[in-house]
């Protein structure tokens, strides 16, 4: 369909079949709609134009593998103001940013070589950093347990109930100790 319309000056669009086109299928020809067009021997050309509708649906159930396969390839930017459920696989090839509370009903898992799980300040300074090679663990403020605490499984231990601890090792104290209860030594 050929049509006319003015903006500042008098126009030309097209919307129809297009034969020179290759969705991302493979398959050839495809819908077209452009606006500020020419038409040279009924082959239009011009600018790729908008569509405002009230939903879309893509039945072909081409799956993604990459940012530029699948039933909706997007070049530019998205901006979506409402809800959006993905079934499947979410890949992420940049950087992936949340700007307000998230929630994650089931694991997180972070794989890889030299990896990091951090926990940054307002000035963006590390505060908790988790490393995925060595499992070391560096925490910058105070660490509150309300829980039992066991290191190794049964090395040191702290009952949280009762506050009492049991040491499997040595004990080695260097500096001042006070004892302000019983002590009882069986060795």
């Amino acid at each position: 369909v050929e049509f006319r319309y003015y903006d500042s000056a008098a126009r030309l669009g097209f919307y129809g079949w297009d034969t020179n086109y290759t969705d991302l299928g493979g398959h050839e020809g495809g819908y077209r709609f452009l606006h500020a067009a020419t038409n040279t021997s009924e082959v239009f050309s011009g600018t790729d134009s908008g569509i405002i509708a009230g939903n879309v649906k893509l039945t072909t159930n081409t799956n993604s593998t990459s940012n530029t396969t699948g039933d909706l390839v997007v070049a530019g930017g998205a901006g979506i103001t409402g809800a959006v459920n993905i079934g499947g696989l979410l890949d992420v090839d940049g950087t992936f940013r949340a700007n307000s509370t998230s929630r994650f009903d089931d694991n997180i898992v972070l794989q890889g070589a030299s990896k990091t799980l951090q926990l940054n300040n307002g000035s963006g300074t590390t505060k908790i950093e988790f490393q995925s090679t060595t499992g070391n663990a560096s925490i910058g403020g105070v660490t509150d347990v309300t829980g039992n605490f066991n290191v190794n499984t049964n090395k040191f231990n702290v009952v949280a109930a009762s506050g009492n601890t049991t040491i499997a090792g040595t004990l080695g104290v260097t500096g001042a100790t006070t004892l302000t209860g019983a002590l009882d030594l069986n060795n």
